[in-house]
């Protein structure tokens, strides 16, 4: 069974998955501040859990999260590959 929308057509997620699944793309996480650590492989830039935006920032060091996540030494794990943004 696929997973699909109300109106019967394949979400992004799916579609994202069969892409990642067809060509035996290895997908990772980065961890900006989730509730809980999670229990699969992620990378983590040591972000706090978002706050309600209506009681001002959501993300107040959302700036440090996008740059700590654009530093290719902290996305590669410390391996020799190389990313380009």
């Amino acid at each position: 069974m696929v997973p699909v929308s109300p109106t019967g057509c394949a979400t992004p997620a799916t579609l994202t998955r069969a892409m990642a699944e067809l060509c035996e793309l290895q997908p990772f996480v980065v961890n900006a501040g989730l509730a809980w650590t999670p229990t699969y492989p992620a990378i983590d830039v040591y972000g706090a859990c978002g706050g309600d935006p209506r009681e001002g920032d959501a993300v107040p060091d959302a700036e440090a999260l996008y740059l700590r996540g654009k530093d290719p030494r902290q996305l590669s794990g410390g391996s020799s590959l190389t990313f380009f943004f």
